[in-house]
């Protein structure tokens, strides 16, 4: 029987982000038949560390702070070695950092490298921008997770089509399941909410001025923001300013992600700029009725007024208007809950995104990209 293939998939860190996320779910269910994943990182401190330790996986450090630091040399050296001495058939970048760090080793290293793009380009610095139009050309593949993604790179990136693949984000259905169904009374406070980056784009203080605006004709209503970042004072100060007191509750950023989506009845993504949304993902998996802006590749995901609800980014009257119409309607909430998390475990499980990512390495090992 032929001996499962290495797959070293690389991130900068192994914390709460979207890419470790997404190389722990994808190194965690590979075909272990088939391939053997290793991961790669700059830092190898964060919870996805533990999860891929308990899973089995190789993590190896490659240390690098700077690439203008002469140190950056060493860790090309070092990871070419871990290549050759673990006889790694290909590496899987997935964050901008490392797939510039992959690209610079594959070659001198001669290994296949796979980058990703899992982001749109204007939201780099322009040094980066640049540098990834040349390590496009120098990818044997470019993964993208949305078809949205896959247009931008060809019309205002002049990456070459045939170089790109896509490969959904996903969910796990164990973890990411609805709660079992309690009956509530009807004075029940509905709780609306998002998990997220407090980041600009992320728009949540569009999401703290429609839901002030329906709090007026819904009092019982409570908002839960939960996760961390830049914007949080900015944000705090918005909701002083609104008034909302005890109604909305800031949470850090959490590891037990899942909990708190079950917490929430009506999940909210007002962002400006997205491409294909884990946390989205994981509240449609979680049977959250959900509300989305128009952007990216949420409608991939999300079709509006079958399992969810649709409202063009940055229309504080639109979101107003769907977070309303949920409010006081429970059927349409449940039904659309319910389609949403059907949505998300028969179309988008972990699953289902691994073996995709398979038959592209099968696909790049056998030299046919």
């Amino acid at each position: 029987m032929e001996s499962p293939s290495r797959i070293l998939l690389m991130t900068q860190t192994l914390g709460t982000g979207g890419c470790a996320r997404d190389v722990s779910n994808i190194a965690r269910n590979l075909d272990r038949a088939h391939f053997e994943p290793h991961v790669g990182c700059f830092s190898s401190e964060g919870i996805r560390g533990d999860d891929l330790r308990s899973a089995g996986v190789p993590i190896i450090e490659f240390p690098v702070r700077s690439f203008r630091s002469p140190s950056i040399i060493v860790n090309i050296l070092r990871m070419g070695s871990y290549l050759l001495s673990h006889n790694i058939r290909l590496v899987h970048a997935f964050d901008t950092s490392t797939n510039v760090f992959a690209i610079a080793t594959g070659r001198i290293f001669m290994t296949p490298v796979i980058t990703a793009n899992l982001w749109y380009r204007f939201m780099v610095p322009p040094l980066y921008r640049r540098t990834l139009r040349v390590t496009d050309r120098l990818s044997n593949v470019i993964i993208v997770n949305s078809d949205a993604v896959r247009r931008h790179l060809i019309e205002d990136e002049n990456t070459p089509p045939g170089s790109i693949r896509v490969c959904h984000n996903g969910v796990d259905p164990e973890q990411f399941a609805p709660r079992p169904l309690v009956p509530r009374p009807a004075v029940a406070t509905l709780t609306v909410g998002t998990v997220c980056a407090l980041r600009a784009e992320k728009c949540i203080d569009l999401l703290l001025k429609a839901f002030a605006a329906v709090r007026r004709l819904h009092p019982s209503m409570k908002l839960l923001i939960v996760g961390s970042g830049e914007m949080l004072t900015t944000l705090q100060d918005v909701k002083n300013r609104l008034g909302l007191g005890e109604d909305c509750d800031f949470e850090p950023e959490r590891r037990d992600v899942a909990d708190w989506m079950r917490a929430i009845d009506v999940f909210v993504v007002p962002s400006s700029s997205e491409s294909f949304p884990n946390a989205l993902l994981e509240a449609m998996g979680c049977g959250c009725c959900v509300i989305a802006s128009r952007v990216g590749g949420i409608p991939e995901l999300v079709s509006h007024g079958r399992n969810g609800l649709l409202f063009e980014a940055g229309d504080l009257d639109g979101l107003t208007r769907a977070l309303t119409t949920v409010t006081f309607d429970k059927s349409l909430r449940d039904r659309l809950g319910q389609e949403a998390s059907r949505t998300a475990h028969e179309n988008f499980s972990i699953q289902i995104a691994a073996r995709r990512m398979e038959e592209i390495y099968d696909s790049v090992l056998a030299g046919r990209l």
